[in-house]
């Protein structure tokens, strides 16, 4: 402790994340800055080697909140600045944007070496400085009045699920910790444990000391560190700080007060924030990385929304930590009371953004399990069609949806449904799926397609088939539509080969080549599915529509409404 006219003064170490500051640097406790220097004598410092050392494997798992920087001994109220964004991440603390998941194959490999430490003496009246001040700048509140020098790292290590590897690195993980901490010049590894270092891992290293970041192999990097034992470090590792009256006795303007937050508080405030941050950037990354890549161009419309409602979220999220870093430093600086920030710290806000986080979270599961549903199809042979994308409404029958959604008549065999039937009956939606299946083994030529319904204003009430090639009476010339029995009233027992959507005495004809010109055949048949009281039958509908010629112009403009086809995404 120093006095300033007989009262004590607290002398406080801060973990140098930033190493910029100096002995004479000016330092703001209310957000964790560093000013511009004074100009201080030197005579009077005092300088002691220390050389100690210290070597941690910290195992990570999924249910791991607490943060790292606590761990290794990071101060309280410098965690708060760093996780209120009271001051830039820099140094060790740029881990705490460390993106890829913390679970059971994560490893921390951490490494403090204290080199030696300097200081000036403990009365200010005998130091002698230039230029000094009449009064210190605003919002200062201490001076940095000594350093401690050394090397501090640590290395993020993300390993493979492969259990035997893992024994093994871990192994290989101890050996380095005893090469740092004992005496061995040399660093003895067999070359499968450097291979599984260098191959089955993958490093990621924070430290105060620069050369070291861009140093991918952890053993090359702890062959760094032992080489460093024996040279001189310059580099900071903690500042130690005294309050600004200790250079400034009379001084009272702002500044002088400095209030610690209440242990208890500044962890709840912390896991707070942290919490939050983390879902932020987890909601992040699934909807600019995991859902773009797993709709593979299926639904943007619904990929945007995520977007704006992502957007939202985190403009929510950027007020909150505002509001609670006003909070934090007028309690420090002394204009509020620890008391009222107890009480508003279960704020409408908050629930506010809880409640928007929670909605976004529900909304990525959705759109998930739907890009799981589309990899599916793409996997049984169906092509997705969102039928907003066709322009079907609520003015839509069956007769209009089927001409909307079939560019290629002759060969296209439709299966329109919706989430919310999906769920209901998933049993009849498999049997479709199945059926539809079976004919593609035997009728190669056409194509299975899976209409959508679930984003646009058209109620669907039942699952319904649309099959789109044309049958002809056998020693009939003229075309005519057969009875169909709807695949539901197939028999059990019906041979393998024959046709889901046909009538079981009646041969199924392949098409005749396409004419010249644009015609739509003059009658189509379409199955309406309904799901009967029983859970497990469904009844045909009586009622097939059919599509009546059309002119050539009419054709025309439907055919135009269809999309091109594209591929299915692959299964992620």
């Amino acid at each position: 402790m120093s006095t300033s006219h007989g009262r004590l003064l607290p002398v406080t170490n801060r973990k140098a994340i930033d190493s910029s500051g100096r002995i004479a640097s000016l330092y703001d406790a209310y957000k964790d800055l560093i000013f511009e220097s004074i100009n201080l004598s030197m005579k009077g410092k005092r300088c002691q080697e220390i050389k100690s050392r210290k070597c941690m494997i910290i195992n990570g798992n999924r249910d791991q909140k607490e943060n790292i920087l606590k761990t290794i001994g990071v101060e309280n109220e410098l965690r708060l600045s760093l996780s209120l964004n009271l001051r830039d991440k820099t140094g060790l603390a740029e881990i705490l944007d460390y993106s890829n998941p913390i679970n059971e194959y994560t490893r921390f490999f951490y490494y403090f070496y204290l080199g030696r430490e300097e200081q000036v003496g403990d009365n200010p009246i005998r130091i002698s400085y230039s230029d000094k001040p009449t009064k210190p700048p605003i919002g200062t509140t201490h001076i940095i009045t000594g350093i401690k020098t050394g090397i501090e790292i640590i290395a993020v290590l993300q390993l493979t699920s492969d259990t035997q590897r893992i024994v093994e690195i871990d192994n290989a993980l101890q050996r380095l910790r005893t090469f740092l901490l004992n005496d061995d010049r040399i660093l003895k590894l067999t070359q499968q444990e450097e291979n599984l270092l260098t191959n089955s891992i993958h490093t990621k290293i924070y430290s105060n000391t620069h050369d070291l970041r861009d140093i991918n192999r952890l053993d090359d990097v702890c062959r760094f560190l032992k080489q460093a034992q024996n040279k001189t470090i310059n580099d900071i590792v903690y500042y130690i700080l005294r309050p600004i009256n200790w250079l400034y006795p009379f001084y009272t303007g702002p500044g002088v007060e400095f209030i610690s937050l209440p242990e208890h508080l500044s962890n709840n405030i912390e896991e707070y924030v942290l919490q939050l941050r983390d879902d932020i950037l987890k909601l992040k990354k699934c909807i600019k990385e995991d859902l773009l890549k797993l709709l593979n161009g299926y639904l943007k419309d619904r990929l945007s929304n995520l977007n704006q409602q992502w957007f939202a979220v985190n403009k929510k999220y950027t007020n909150e930590i505002d509001r609670l870093s006003k909070l934090v430093t007028g309690v420090r600086s002394g204009q509020t009371s620890i008391s009222t920030v107890e009480q508003t710290l279960e704020s409408d806000q908050k629930i506010q953004l809880q409640h928007m986080i929670h909605d976004l979270k529900q909304n990525i599961n959705d759109l998930q399990q739907k890009g799981y549903f589309i990899s599916d199809l793409d996997r049984l042979k169906f092509q997705y069609l969102n039928v907003a994308d066709y322009g079907i409404d609520s003015v839509d029958n069956e007769r209009t949806i089927e001409c909307k959604l079939m560019p290629n008549y002759e060969r296209d065999w439709v299966l329109c449904s919706n989430d919310s039937l999906n769920e209901t009956n998933p049993s009849q939606l498999d049997h479709l799926r199945h059926g539809m299946i079976e004919e593609l083994k035997y009728n190669p030529n056409i194509r299975l397609l899976y209409a959508d319904f679930s984003y646009c204003s058209f109620e669907l009430q039942y699952m319904l088939k649309l099959p789109s090639d044309k049958h002809y009476q056998p020693n009939n010339k003229s075309k005519s539509t057969p009875k169909i029995r709807s695949s539901m009233e197939l028999s059990t027992n019906t041979s393998p080969r024959t046709k889901v959507f046909t009538d079981t005495n009646e041969p199924l004809v392949q098409p005749p080549k396409p004419q010249t010109s644009t015609t739509m055949p003059t009658e189509a048949r379409a199955y309406q599915l309904k799901p009967s009281k029983s859970e497990n039958s469904y009844q045909a509908s009586t009622n097939l529509p059919t599509v009546h010629s059309l002119s050539n112009a009419t054709q025309t403009s439907l055919l135009s409404q269809n999309k091109p086809y594209t591929s299915s995404p692959r299964p992620i």
